[in-house]
């Protein structure tokens, strides 16, 4: 029996248009892929950022720590912690930033990285609450704001010491954009504030129990 004219239109479409349907399914294996990514990509909010400039971090040793006490230093719920190291021209460091090349809360630069940058277009000015240790400040409007917190210094004994290494003094950056910082810098809810915690774990100084005589 000879094909129809149905048979024969859908024959010929199949031959020809058979291109429409992979790439119909390429877009639609596409399309679920992100929308997988994007649900199981974690809010602002459930993750923190911290990133280090050299190469004398511990960063393994730090992220175990961290991760075994957020339960206990932050009520907010954290699922993923960030922890990185890397390298960048202090000549360039402003155009990296400028570009938001680096999506966390916390930045930790050594000393001489910083006098080049506008500390005001890339950070938050620092509360006044660590009244005891250092700060990096530069002038706005007159007035010499602090932007930088001494976090690492050669010789000192805060938790954070315990993972740096090095000859340089390190000051740590509150991000502009941290939604994890308790609202300081005008983000995020009051109580989202894992990233502060964690800063104001890390410059702990770890209790040393005296040998008893």
């Amino acid at each position: 029996m000879g094909k129809t004219n149905t048979d024969a239109r859908l024959s010929s479409h199949l031959h020809y248009g058979w291109w429409q349907y992979v790439l119909l399914a390429v877009l639609s294996i596409a399309i679920w892929t992100a929308v997988f990514d994007t649900l199981a990509k974690p809010a602002k909010n459930e993750k923190v950022g911290i990133v280090f400039f050299g190469d004398s971090l511990d960063v393994a040793a730090l992220h175990a720590d961290l991760w075994a006490v957020k339960e206990d230093i932050t009520e907010q719920s954290i699922t993923l912690l960030d922890i990185s190291q890397t390298f960048a021209d202090k000549e360039h460091l402003g155009q990296i930033l400028m570009a938001r090349s680096y999506d966390c809360d916390l930045l930790i630069l050594p000393a001489d990285y910083v006098d080049p940058l506008s500390a005001y277009g890339f950070f938050a000015p620092l509360p006044d609450r660590w009244k005891d240790i250092p700060t990096y400040t530069q002038e706005q409007d007159g007035q010499a704001v602090a932007y930088g917190l001494e976090i690492y210094r050669p010789g000192n004994q805060n938790r954070f010491s315990a993972y740096c290494s090095g000859e340089q003094t390190y000051y740590v950056f509150l991000s502009k954009e941290s939604v994890n910082l308790a609202s300081l810098n005008g983000n995020g809810a009051p109580t989202d504030d894992a990233a502060l915690k964690i800063l104001e774990y890390l410059l702990e100084e770890p209790y040393v129990p005296t040998e008893e005589n």
